[in-house]
């Protein structure tokens, strides 16, 4: 048996008593009239008073009394048909007030323990705060080393990718910066567009993540693209701020994501874009990031830009104006990359004039300059050669095929008098995989000379 406090059943004692009670009277009624209250056969119901009392409290003794005196002092004596000594009543009124102050006494002790338990629950209770708020705390403090770590991390990160950059050329140099890009912002597709402000339009300079059929044209105009308004902003351009700028959704291409200018110390000279990125990536934190990248690389691509223009005013021919042969091998790191990353070819023309009157150099070969800018693709780039009747193009995204095309092309139309003076041709490609070997590459192309001079 056992106590039932707090028990969602309040009235479950009751029936214990009675079911006792009721099997006790039962045997009681068939018991000879010898036996009677006078043999002290009440022993068992005044016990059972005593118990209850005990474990259940004065509600139950006063309702077990009820029961048992209505047996005791009137059932039994009428069943027997003998009177009731007064002695019974003195064992009866003596177990009612034992059970009475048993009952009170266990009540206390029951309060007194409940509130020992309330007080040993609260203070387990406070202790399990006080726990788990230092587990929390814990994790808390993990979290905020881990961050710290991985922010060093990142910082001696972005640190060893701004020394590596101010040490590379500069087409390495964009290169580096989209990787770093890249590296913060997750983005998986993003481009440079370089400012040509002869021709007023953005030229692709570097691209990330973009297979070869699917690279962006080579050229942008400036008129209502996110590129021209980060331009002409001189700003982050973002479709976040779309819905709230009516000017921003005017540049929308429904391609570019951001748009950030890279100004250097002649003003605004190209922007970096990207055209996809996670969406999760997709916050005002990276915004900042990019932004932080683009400026913190900007010295380091002026001090680049500046000693490229000043090496391309020094390494030109000086009849022509045209780079010498020098900067055409110092770009050729970049063409490989470039061709390597993008899975397309690359292709080496010299052109050698035959024939060629010294006395009127400076204006035929001008002439000729002019002609081949014409016939010759958008993104090719002139050099002068080893000798003075000797040009070099570098043609991008042009294979083998296409470069014989253009050779034929070339020759044939000297026969229309479009070309002032005639001249052989020499052509070699680089396909991805191959030896990066500039020597190589320009004498393939030279040995095509050799034949045709024979």
């Amino acid at each position: 048996m056992k106590s039932t406090s707090g028990n969602k059943y309040p009235w479950l004692p009751y029936v214990e008593f009675l079911l006792i009670f009721g099997i006790l009277l039962a045997i009681d009624t068939q018991v000879g009239p010898g036996l009677g209250f006078r043999t002290l056969q009440q022993l068992p119901y005044l016990g059972l008073l005593l118990l209850f009392g005990v474990f259940y409290g004065i509600p139950l003794v006063l309702f077990a009394s009820l029961f048992i005196g209505v047996a005791i002092l009137i059932v039994f004596p009428w069943i027997q048909q003998t009177p009731i000594p007064p002695v019974d009543y003195g064992f009866f009124v003596l177990f009612f007030l034992g059970s009475l102050g048993s009952s009170s006494r266990i009540d206390g002790l029951k309060a007194t323990v409940l509130a020992y338990r309330r007080r040993i629950r609260a203070i387990a209770q406070r202790e399990w705060n006080v726990n788990k708020q230092n587990r929390v705390l814990i994790r808390v403090q993990d979290e905020l080393e881990e961050r710290v770590v991985r922010q060093s991390d990142s910082l001696i990160l972005l640190s060893k990718q701004l020394r590596t950059l101010e040490r590379s050329d500069l087409n390495e140099a964009l290169n580096i910066l989209l990787e770093t890009i890249h590296i913060y912002s997750k983005c998986t597709k993003a481009t440079i567009w370089v400012l040509d402000k002869a021709k007023k339009q953005f030229v692709l300079t570097t691209s990330f993540g973009y297979e070869p059929e699917e690279r962006p044209p080579k050229f942008r105009n400036l008129e209502k693209n996110p590129q021209a308004w980060a331009l002409k902003n001189l700003e982050l351009y973002s479709v976040r701020n779309i819905q709230s700028n009516h000017e921003v959704g005017a540049y929308d291409d429904q391609t570019t994501i951001l748009a950030m200018p890279i100004i250097l110390s002649q003003g605004p000279w190209a922007v970096v874009s990207i055209e996809e990125m996670p969406f999760e990536k997709f916050n005002p934190y990276t915004e900042t990031l990019v932004q932080l990248i683009v400026r913190l690389s900007e010295p380091g691509l002026r001090r680049i830009w500046e000693l490229d223009r000043i090496y391309s005013i020094h390494e030109t021919y000086t009849q022509t104006g045209l780079p010498l042969f020098s900067l055409l091998l110092r770009a050729m790191p970049g063409a490989y990359q470039r061709a390597n990353e993008e899975n397309s070819e690359f292709s080496v023309l010299i052109i050698e004039l035959i024939h060629l009157d010294l006395e009127k150099y400076d204006s035929l070969i001008k002439e000729v300059e002019t002609q081949l800018r014409n016939a010759l693709p958008e993104n090719a780039q002139l050099y002068h050669y080893k000798a003075d009747e000797q040009l070099v193009v570098l043609l991008p995204d042009l294979g083998e095929d296409g470069v014989a095309l253009m050779a034929i092309n070339l020759l044939s139309s000297t026969g229309e008098n479009a070309w002032p003076l005639e001249f052989i041709l020499g052509y070699s490609t680089y396909h991805p995989g191959d030896e990066e070997n500039p020597t190589r590459l320009f004498n393939s192309a030279e040995q095509l000379l050799e034949i045709q001079r024979i």
